[in-house]
Parts: C-alpha cells; structure tokens; sequence
C-alpha cells in the first residue's frame, strides 16, 4: 500500500481477480519499531477477513437450450415447440417464428413460461406438406434488453422438418428437457423438467439416473404436472461426484425418443458440490500445570484446525463459585493453528479457575466445538493457591565496629522480611558471660529495634543475636549460629575513657631513680635513659 498523508493508506485489487464469485481481501500494518510489530484488519485476519461481491454487467443474451422437431411430423396435427431458456438477468419474454416452407412471410407465437421452460403451438393449419420453418426470439432482463435466436443466425437461419400427409406415426414423442447445471448442492433432491409431445398422445416418460461410473441405472416415472413432465432424483444419490441421467419417452403407438439423442451410451450428466462441513473444529487446549499463584494473570494457549477455516476461537473464564463466565476472543499467535487468551489477575484467586474454549469454523453452518466436550457444566480448571512457605524471615543486621562505655543503653536495629509476614522478632544478649536475655522489638514498617538498657552494659564484651519467626512459624536467627556465635561489641570502664593520671619525681645527679604513682591502671612502662646518651 502506498502513503497518502496524514496516516492514510491506498491500495488497488487488480482488475483480473474482480470477478463474479467476490473478493476476500484484508490489511496488515507494521510498526516502525525495531520489535517491527503488526497488526492486521480485521484482528484476526487471515482467519477472519473482509469479502465484498461483485456483479456484472449482463451484455449476453439469453441462453436457448432446445431439441430441433424431427421429420416426419403429421400433417393438420398442432405441434408443440419447447425450449430451455435461461438468463442471469431473468428472461422477459421469447417468441416462436413459424411458416409453412414455401412461404416467404413469419407468424409468430408468443411462448409461455413454465420456470425455464418456454413453449408454443405451431397451429395445425400450418402442418401441411412440404414442412415447416420455425426459428425462436428470446429477450432478456437486463436494462439492455439482450437478443438471443436459436439458431444462433436466425432468421437466415431456421429449423426445418418435414410434413407427411395419411402418414403413419413411426416417430417417439418430441423431447425437450431443461438441462440440469453443475454443482448441484450435495445431498439435496433434483427434479428434472420435460416436455413431450406427440401427434399420437405421450404413453409415459421415465427419469434413468446413476452415479458416474456406476453400470445399472435407476428409473423413476415422471408425472405429468401443469404441462410438463417432472421427475426426481433423491438426495440419498446425490452424494457423488459426478451424476449421469437421460429420459425417454413412449407415444401411445409404442415409438420412442430419447433426451439426449446420444443417451443412454453418452447420457446428460452434472456435478455435485462437496458434502457440507458439519463437523466442528479439531480443537485442544494446552493444560495449565501445576497450582498457579494468586493475583497472577494466566495465559491459556488452544490449537484449533479446520478444513472450512477458523472463524473465531473464543476462551470462558470464571473463578470457581462464580455464576458467569467471562468471554474473551483468543488472537491467532502466528504459530499455524495455534491461538491464545489470558485469564486476567483478578480472576485468579483461591481456590481455583475454571475455563473452556470454544472453536467456531468459516462454514456456512458455523460448526463449534468445545473443550472439554463436558462444558459449561464441567469445565477444566487449576488450583489458585500461594507458594507453601518454609523458609524462616531473612535478618539484615549490621553489626557496630564502634567501642561503647558501660552504663550506657545500646540501641540495636534489623530489617526483618517474609513473604508470609513476620509474627516476632526477639534481641537476645549476654554480659561478660553472664545469663542470656531477652528484649522484645518495636517495629517501624520493616526495621525492629530494641535497647540493651544501661544498667546491662557492663565492661568487657557484650554478646547477642536476633531471632525472628514468621506467620507460618518458620524461625531465622542472625547470625545464623545464634548463641554459639554471636555478634559480640566491646564495652569500656568509665575510666577507660579518660587519660592516666600521676606523678614523676627525679634523683640527684648520677643517681638514677624515677618513681611513678598510677591509680587505677592495668599496667604502668617506666622508660629511661642518662642524660648524655
């Protein structure tokens, strides 16, 4: 397609494809992303499409479909002239040209209409020997009011037979049957149409048919209704292919004719449609395995074939407990065959989803088929339910690198997470060796924080660990070792956290002494030297 602007688009189905049976036609557009990704028009388009029809202009007259009279007719005897007249625009009206052979001047007959089926009198005042010429006008519809003859170049051209007087009738009845057209519909009754005439009366006509390739045929009579011979050939035989048949027809003097002259060695025949599809779609869904967690959309993939195509596939949902089932179109993926459909998050809830897909062919009669064959009533489905939780709340702490003096309170924090939610969390410590203890935490969105009062904190080393629990009672301790290896912090004296304090005295020259006076140390380093060194 070609760009005009402004987001319009233009192309042209070529002239040759515009034909009488319609055109099916659609549109697909890719993206200019680098993903390249289409769309089509209508959205399930090759499966679905547009179609249009397409009508000609009638520029044909009609067809004449008619058995020329055989020679030898009676003489003073009137004599019946019938043709098959058809035209796709309708046939308005046909006129029968007769004269006796040596005249120069045409009568006319107006011919009447039985369905196809047109026919006239040539009077018994014209039946006179040497013959007759006859030639037939026919006019169809259409606004141009198309001409047709039979013979086709009539009227220099004519028909002609001849006209014996005191004769008598060794000649069957004349036969004018209408042809049966090809794709008949498949298992649907056809009645044959004819008209027989016959200066000595019509004893009977008789319908033969048989399916092509067959050797025996079938008789059935065919009876004289409001001027033609009507006989039917059931819908149990027309399921081949391909149908032969002819009719024959008895004077009451016992002559007879046959329609088509050739038959029964070269009989009439048409064809037959193909049986109709009333088979719905081949049609199966993958399962969805495993429990499916809630609040998650699921997407459900079906594979549908069909020798009619497919129409629409569409895809049910419902959770379970629900009346109505919600329904959603599933789009071809591209894959041959393959389409698919999501169950939304809000519909995947506890305890379970149940759903089925439906196929739908392009026939005419629409087929469907559903999967499971036992829905709606019992429809497949899968269990909505949260992943089983054993694993303990993960325990984020970063233990302090800091000293801290004694008598002071500690204040403690971990960010503490499970996906069941956490029920508690506990700070055990231990001082310079001394019996665990336990605080409770106060929490603030996910950080639990408690603190070692003052009166806990004694020199040497502080011990301690967090233990959390979840909803499901699953335990995690951090560090993991808990009490055989916990966090430890160093805590200072008091008087750790100010400098010495004390006095120096010196000797006499050249006799060393020092002495130093240190309270409340661990240890004291007296270093000396003499005075020149």
């Amino acid at each position: 397609m070609t760009s005009q602007g402004n987001n319009a688009w233009t192309g042209t189905i070529p002239g040759y494809a515009i034909t009488a049976a319609g055109v099916d036609y659609y549109i697909r557009a890719v993206d200019a992303s680098a993903g390249a990704n289409p769309s089509t028009d209508p959205a399930n388009a090759p499966a679905v499409y547009h179609e249009f029809s397409v009508v000609t202009q009638d520029r044909q007259g009609p067809v004449i479909t008619h058995t020329p009279v055989s020679d030898g007719q009676p003489a003073a005897q009137p004599l019946s002239i019938a043709a098959t007249i058809t035209d796709p625009s309708g046939v308005a009206d046909a006129t029968l040209f007769y004269r006796a052979s040596d005249a120069t001047d045409w009568s006319q007959a107006k011919m009447a209409a039985n369905n196809d089926l047109w026919t006239a009198t040539i009077p018994g005042s014209v039946m006179a020997p040497p013959g007759v010429d006859y030639y037939i006008l026919a006019t169809d519809a259409s606004a141009d009011a198309n001409v047709s003859t039979d013979p086709e170049d009539a009227p220099a051209a004519f028909h002609t037979f001849s006209v014996v007087a005191d004769q008598v009738d060794t000649q069957g009845p004349v036969l004018n049957v209408t042809p049966i057209a090809d794709d008949r519909p498949y298992n649907q009754a056809v009645d044959v149409r004819a008209i027989a005439t016959d200066a000595s009366g019509v004893a009977d006509v008789t319908l033969h048919y048989r399916a092509d390739g067959q050797t025996e045929w079938t008789d059935a009579a065919m009876i004289l209704t409001s001027g033609q011979y009507i006989g039917q050939i059931p819908a149990d035989a027309i399921r081949a292919a391909k149908l032969e048949y002819y009719v024959d027809a008895t004077d009451t003097l016992n002559n007879e004719s046959v329609w088509p002259a050739t038959a029964p060695a070269a009989p009439a025949a048409f064809t037959i449609g193909p049986a109709p599809d009333t088979t719905g779609p081949a049609l199966s869904i993958a399962p969805v395995s495993g429990d499916q967690p809630p609040g998650q959309a699921v997407t459900i993939t079906a594979t549908a074939t069909d020798a009619s195509g497919i129409e629409s596939v569409k895809l049910f949902y419902r959770t379970a407990g629900m009346t109505d089932y919600t329904i959603q179109t599933m789009a071809a993926t591209g894959t041959a065959d393959t389409y698919q459909g999501t169950i939304p998050a809000a519909f995947v809830q506890s305890p379970s989803v149940e759903y089925y897909v439906t196929a739908t062919d392009a026939s005419a009669a629409k087929n469907t088929t559903t999967t499971p064959d036992t829905a709606p009533d019992t429809p497949a489905s899968f269990n909505v339910s949260a992943p089983q939780d054993t694993t303990g709340p993960a325990i984020e702490h970063t233990p302090p690198t800091d000293t801290f003096p004694a008598n002071q309170a500690i204040s403690l924090t971990a960010r503490v997470t499970d996906p069941s939610g956490v029920a508690k969390v506990t700070l055990h410590y231990q001082s310079q060796g001394a019996i665990w203890k336990t605080l409770t935490t106060s929490v603030k969105g996910s950080d639990y924080t408690a603190a070692i009062p003052a009166s806990e904190v004694m020199p040497g080393t502080l011990s301690y660990y967090f233990e959390a629990i979840d909803a499901r009672a699953n335990t995690a301790f951090a560090p993991q070792k808990a009490q055989a290896a916990p966090f430890t912090l160093a805590i200072l004296s008091p008087d750790d956290t100010k400098s010495p304090g004390g006095g120096c005295q010196t000797g006499p020259a050249g006799v060393p002494y020092a002495g130093l006076l240190f309270i409340g140390l661990l240890g004291v380093l007296l270093a000396w030297r003499m005075r020149g060194f």
